[in-house]
């Protein structure tokens, strides 16, 4: 299998996931009861989509990788407020330490700067 049908397998993959992401949120929003119940839910499900997206990169070459996971991160504080997007952040900065590596504070960094970046959008 040539390098280039991996990658773009890898980035379809990624794409699914925001996808399913979107269909999550449509039943999420679609529910009745306390809006704090459902920012904290559908930033949980956010935060594990970042989980995912970490755990399953597209690497270019030696030290470098793409993945998602800070777009879903500013979508979840830009969308769910600061509870969702704080637990999404969370979610997503203990995965990025616990994977560790030489960009760990560099990654946990860029999470922070996305959750902070989606809350001065929201407001």
């Amino acid at each position: 299998m040539s390098v280039w049908f991996q990658n773009f397998a890898l980035l379809s993959e990624q794409v699914e996931l925001g996808v399913l992401l979107v269909y999550l949120y449509g039943v999420f929003a679609r529910q009745s009861g306390e809006q704090w119940v459902i920012d904290c839910s559908l930033g949980i499900i956010f935060g594990l989509a970042s989980l995912c997206a970490m755990l399953n990169p597209l690497i270019v070459t030696d030290g470098v990788i793409v993945d998602l996971r800070n777009l879903f991160v500013g979508v979840a504080a830009a969308y769910f407020g600061w509870r969702g997007g704080s637990l999404c952040a969370l979610i997503a900065i203990t995965t990025r330490y616990a994977l560790g590596g030489a960009g760990a504070m560099a990654g946990m960094a860029s999470i922070l700067i996305a959750a902070v970046m989606g809350l001065i959008w929201l407001y």
